[in-house]
């Protein structure tokens, strides 16, 4: 509890989120209780992306970015760094694909429904180069659950990143943000995406 505590109140967290909302154009939203209520709200082209914390009786402050967009299939995909424990972490069914890129390959698990849109998603230098400067990371899109029955319907999907800890690394943040917006625009580049604004579908 003191180790949550102590993250919560950290004051270089606000000082640190509104350095990161001014710099990417967005704006801090400032709780009125708990400071791991705050959330930087940011925009890239149509998309909204969030970056909150949150944290649950007895557990450790978690880190979190969101954003919606517009999907026009079903692929989904996780990727996060291969550890001793790794293996609980696979979603059930999913194999571990490779993508490529052994150095890659070698430090993170990768799983999706659709091989080819997966070697394509990592394709790009900047994306790898991103995902790899995380010390830790856990990315994944959340996608509808009514694309079992209807595996072609278009919807709403949530690209989520989450770690525990609080992250008051500016650069780090940034990074994120950044990795969001090179994911973003390739998941439209290779078919799953559309660039529109997911609040006014």
């Amino acid at each position: 509890m003191a180790s949550n505590l102590m993250h919560i109140f950290r004051p270089e967290k606000r000082e640190v989120w509104e350095i990161l909302s001014r710099q990417l154009g967005g704006r801090l939203i400032l709780s009125r209780g708990f400071k791991d209520k705050d959330a930087v709200v940011a925009s890239y082209k149509n998309w909204t992306i969030v970056l909150d914390s949150y944290s649950k009786p007895k557990r450790s402050t978690r880190t979190r970015i969101r954003a919606n967009y517009v999907n026009r299939d079903s692929f989904y995909f996780r990727i996060f760094r291969r550890s001793i424990a790794s293996s609980i972490q696979k979603v059930a069914g999913m194999q571990d694909v490779i993508i490529g890129y052994p150095a890659f390959d070698d430090d993170f698990i990768i799983q999706g429904n659709d091989e080819r849109k997966l070697r394509s998603l990592f394709t790009p230098d900047r994306i790898r180069e991103l995902i790899s400067w995380q010390p830790e990371i856990s990315l994944e899109n959340i996608v509808d659950d009514n694309w079992v029955t209807a595996p072609f319907r278009e919807g709403t999907s949530m690209l989520m990143f989450e770690v525990k800890g609080l992250i008051i690394d500016l650069e780090r943040l940034k990074d994120l943000y950044n990795l969001f917006a090179e994911i973003l625009n390739q998941l439209c580049h290779i078919g799953s995406a559309y660039e529109d604004d997911p609040s006014l579908r």
